[in-house]
């Protein structure tokens, strides 16, 4: 793959798999090098951006730097933002997006991006649709597990900002999770 990117540096996908290759080997200088010549080939292509995001996510998890482990994430969240604004339907974004806010500390945040996450898992059948209303009504237990794992410090800040929406629009079946996942 290297020698590919060597012969044809302007193939954008094969910087991108370059990337995460080198990303998954713990080269993560290069694995953003290599996602960011891919994002300058085709700046409009959201997995370039949620994956270099990803390569700044990892690399924070594996900082005892505090003050670059900040830098790493909210490089992360830009990335992982930009991301979103490219294609806002793209589920694995939004779980990122939650766990890089988590990180920084950002908890209402990180609780109505999971939500965004949760509410675009695709039903796929009419079993599926039944347990997606179920979900959406607060009485999946998977998912509010899901959710009071991925935010177990500080969950309050959450329920707060869930009891906010949902006294703005009682109808925010989504933020029903929030609210019994905190129960």
């Amino acid at each position: 793959l290297v020698r590919a990117t060597e012969l044809d540096p302007s193939e954008p996908f094969g910087q991108a798999r370059l990337g995460w290759l080198q990303q998954l080997d713990g080269d993560y200088q290069a694995a953003r090098s290599s996602l960011g010549h891919a994002i300058a080939l085709r700046p409009d292509l959201m997995l370039n951006y949620a994956a270099r995001g990803y390569v700044f996510y990892r690399q924070a998890q594996d900082s005892a730097d505090d003050p670059q482990r900040k830098r790493l994430l909210e490089s992360a969240l830009r990335d992982v933002n930009t991301a979103r604004a490219l294609a806002s339907q793209s589920e694995p974004v939004h779980w990122l997006r939650g766990m890089i806010l988590r990180d920084l500390g950002g908890h209402a945040q990180a609780a109505a991006a999971i939500v965004e996450a949760i509410l675009r898992e695709p039903p796929v059948d009419m079993v599926r649709r039944q347990q997606w209303q179920v979900m959406l009504q607060g009485r999946d237990p998977r998912r509010v597990r899901r959710l009071s794992y991925l935010l177990p410090d500080r969950f309050d800040d959450a329920r707060r900002y869930a009891q906010e929406r949902l006294q703005a629009d009682p109808q925010a079946a989504a933020f029903r999770l929030v609210e019994a996942a905190a129960a």
